[in-house]
Protein backbone atom coordinates (compact mmCIF):
# COMPACT_ATOMS: atom_id res chain seq x y z
CA UNK A 1 0.00 0.00 0.00
CA UNK A 2 0.78 3.45 -1.03
CA UNK A 3 2.43 5.78 1.99
CA UNK A 4 1.31 9.68 1.70
CA UNK A 5 3.31 12.36 2.01
CA UNK A 6 2.45 14.78 5.06
CA UNK A 7 1.16 17.18 1.87
CA UNK A 8 -1.45 14.84 0.36
CA UNK A 9 -2.51 13.61 3.85
CA UNK A 10 -2.99 17.30 5.18
CA UNK A 11 -4.48 17.87 1.02
CA UNK A 12 -6.68 14.99 1.33
CA UNK A 13 -8.04 16.37 4.74
CA UNK A 14 -8.27 20.22 3.51
CA UNK A 15 -10.44 18.72 0.31
CA UNK A 16 -12.84 16.83 2.32
CA UNK A 17 -13.75 19.62 4.81
CA UNK A 18 -14.53 22.03 1.86
CA UNK A 19 -17.46 21.94 -0.43
CA UNK A 20 -16.27 20.87 -4.33
CA UNK A 21 -16.89 22.71 -7.37
CA UNK A 22 -19.42 19.23 -8.01
CA UNK A 23 -21.85 20.75 -4.94
CA UNK A 24 -22.30 23.62 -6.81
CA UNK A 25 -22.04 22.96 -10.48
CA UNK A 26 -22.76 19.44 -11.04
CA UNK A 27 -21.51 17.57 -14.26
CA UNK A 28 -23.34 14.67 -16.02
CA UNK A 29 -20.35 12.77 -17.52
CA UNK A 30 -18.70 10.87 -14.53
CA UNK A 31 -15.30 11.15 -16.09
CA UNK A 32 -15.29 14.98 -16.62
CA UNK A 33 -16.71 15.15 -13.19
CA UNK A 34 -13.76 13.23 -11.95
CA UNK A 35 -11.40 15.43 -14.28
CA UNK A 36 -12.57 18.47 -12.59
CA UNK A 37 -12.33 17.33 -8.72
CA UNK A 38 -8.80 16.56 -9.90
CA UNK A 39 -8.27 20.17 -10.84
CA UNK A 40 -9.67 21.44 -8.46
CA UNK A 41 -7.83 19.61 -5.80
CA UNK A 42 -4.59 20.78 -8.03
CA UNK A 43 -5.61 24.48 -7.04
CA UNK A 44 -5.36 23.90 -3.63
CA UNK A 45 -2.17 22.36 -3.27
CA UNK A 46 0.63 24.14 -1.69
CA UNK A 47 3.43 21.85 -2.88
CA UNK A 48 4.71 21.43 -6.52
CA UNK A 49 4.89 17.59 -6.44
CA UNK A 50 1.36 16.28 -5.27
CA UNK A 51 0.32 19.24 -7.72
CA UNK A 52 2.82 17.63 -10.47
CA UNK A 53 1.49 14.22 -9.76
CA UNK A 54 -2.04 15.13 -10.27
CA UNK A 55 -1.76 17.30 -13.48
CA UNK A 56 -0.32 14.03 -15.09
CA UNK A 57 -3.37 12.04 -13.91
CA UNK A 58 -5.29 14.99 -15.03
CA UNK A 59 -3.95 14.32 -18.40
CA UNK A 60 -3.80 10.89 -18.61
CA UNK A 61 -7.83 11.42 -17.38
CA UNK A 62 -8.56 14.17 -20.57
CA UNK A 63 -7.07 11.77 -22.77
CA UNK A 64 -8.79 8.95 -21.95
CA UNK A 65 -12.29 10.94 -22.31
CA UNK A 66 -11.09 11.98 -25.73
CA UNK A 67 -10.80 9.18 -26.60
CA UNK A 68 -13.93 7.89 -25.42
CA UNK A 69 -15.88 10.46 -27.05
CA UNK A 70 -13.79 10.34 -30.38
CA UNK A 71 -14.83 6.14 -30.03
CA UNK A 72 -18.57 7.55 -30.52
CA UNK A 73 -18.52 9.22 -33.11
Amino acid sequence: MKRFSRAETSLSKAIAAIKVPTDFFPIADPDLAALSELLHRMTLCQEDTPATRMAGEAIRRLRAYLLKVGAQR
